[in-house]
């Protein structure tokens, strides 16, 4: 979550402003490339140990890009109109921890039953609503809000964070369904499955370039409306895939 909230932002501050769009696609085709692969290790790591190793092979990537890191990456000088409150920080924290556990109850089996936890759940979903309700009116007063809510004021700006949403929990929501789909409805092998999910993103790599090249030269809303088009009938395909298929 860290790594993904300043992506773009040091992808913008690597390329210059012309190049945006190139640099956008250079980072879709590299995490896309980076997940080619990652089925295909998954699936190699589980045929030999068992599920924590998927975890620990991260390790000495991670110790490898945190020595890179500080020698590559920009690192522009700090706003110090900026303060960082920690009373922002826990709300902010506490009013995403007790929605997604919330809702995570509530489309979950009670351990030892066959029906979710209701009264847990809804309990736990309503005071995150309650909190965050409580958190976005006192962002409202602040002059650099933590969750920048003034910025839903701009119509655009609403609309192009709520699509960006739902495509998001659309893409996820497919990709992490798609193994339990192919071992257990399909019978594939953990081999094959990993093997099948790689098509995904090879996809990605397939059109990051084309993409790149039309950014900025043709109409962004019919861009995002023909991804989103194409995204939307391949998991349409995928819940009316037969078994035998």
């Amino acid at each position: 979550a860290g790594l993904m909230g300043v992506n773009t932002a040091l992808v913008r501050l690597t390329y210059p402003r012309a190049e945006l769009g190139r640099a956008m696609a250079i980072n879709s085709a590299t995490v896309a490339a980076t997940s080619v692969g990652g089925p295909a290790i998954a699936a190699a790591v589980l045929s030999h140990a068992s599920w924590p190793w998927l975890f620990a092979v991260n390790l000495p990537l991670l110790a490898g890009l945190l020595w890179l890191a500080p020698r590559t990456l920009p690192n522009p000088p700090g706003n110090p109109a900026i303060h960082l409150r920690l009373g922002d920080v826990l709300q902010n924290a506490g009013t995403f921890a007790l929605i997604f556990l919330g809702v995570e109850l509530l489309g979950t089996r009670a351990r030892g039953s066959t029906t979710p936890d209701w009264a847990l759940g809804a309990t736990l979903l309503l005071a995150g609503l309650v909190m965050g309700a409580w958190y976005a009116r006192g962002q409202w007063a602040r002059a650099t809000p933590l969750l920048p809510v003034d910025l839903m004021r701009h119509p655009v700006f609403a609309l192009t964070v709520g699509t960006s949403i739902m495509a998001f929990a659309a893409q996820t929501l497919g990709f992490i369904a798609l193994p339990f789909l192919l071992l257990a409805d399909h019978g594939r092998s953990t081999a094959e499955a990993g093997l099948l999910m790689s098509a995904w993103p090879l996809g990605t790599i397939a059109t990051a370039p084309l993409a790149g090249r039309l950014i900025g030269r043709v109409n962004a809303g019919v861009l995002v409306a023909c991804g989103l088009g194409v995204l939307g009938v391949g998991l349409l395909l995928l819940a009316t895939l037969p078994a035998a298929a």
